[in-house]
C-alpha cells in the first residue's frame, strides 16, 4: 500500500496547487516514515505558510525518524512568533511539542521567542541611555540631520 500511496502522493506533490500539496501533508504517514519525512522536509521548505503549518501539525505522526526536522520545526515556531500566533497558541503549541520525540528541547526554544520581545523590550532604554552620553559627547544632539 505504501508505495501505491508514495506514487499517488508524489504526482498530487509535484502537479497540484496549495490545495493538494495540503492534502498530501495531511495524508504523507501512509507513504511510509522515510517517505513522509521527505514531503513533511518539502513542506517545510516551502514558500506557503499554511503548507508550513499543515507540516507542523503533522510531524507527530510520522514516528521517531522526524527527529531529523527539528531545524525544520525550530523555523515554523520563529515563524509563528514573528506574526504573533505563537503567543496566542501557545497552550497548544506546548501540548503538540509533548507529543514529538525531540519534546525535551522544544520547552526552552517556545520560552526563549516568547520571551525576546520582553527582552527587547526592557533593553533598548537601557541601550539609549548607554549610547546617550556618546552622542552628546559628539555634539551630534544639536545637529539637524538626527532631527
Amino acid at each position: 500500500m505504501s508505495r501505491a500511496a508514495n506514487r499517488i502522493l508524489g504526482r498530487a506533490w509535484s502537479e497540484g496547487g496549495r490545495l493538494d500539496q495540503k492534502w498530501v501533508i495531511e495524508l504523507c504517514a501512509a507513504a511510509g516514515a522515510d517517505q513522509a519525512i521527505g514531503y513533511l522536509a518539502r513542506a517545510f521548505a516551502s514558500d506557503s505558510l499554511w503548507i508550513r503549518d499543515e507540516a507542523y501539525r503533522q510531524v507527530r505522526r510520522v514516528g521517531p525518524g522526524v527527529a531529523t526536522l527539528e531545524p525544520e520545526i525550530r523555523q515554523a515556531l520563529v515563524d509563528m512568533n514573528v506574526d504573533g500566533r505563537l503567543r496566542r497558541e501557545r497552550r497548544s503549541t506546548r501540548i503538540q511539542m509533548r507529543r514529538l520525540p525531540f519534546a525535551d528541547r522544544l520547552p526552552q526554544v517556545i520560552d526563549l521567542l516568547l520571551a525576546g520581545p520582553i527582552a527587547a523590550y526592557v533593553a533598548a532604554p537601557l541601550g539609549i541611555a548607554l549610547v546617550l552620553p556618546f552622542v552628546a559627547e559628539a555634539g551630534l544632539l544639536s545637529s539637524p540631520v538626527l532631527f
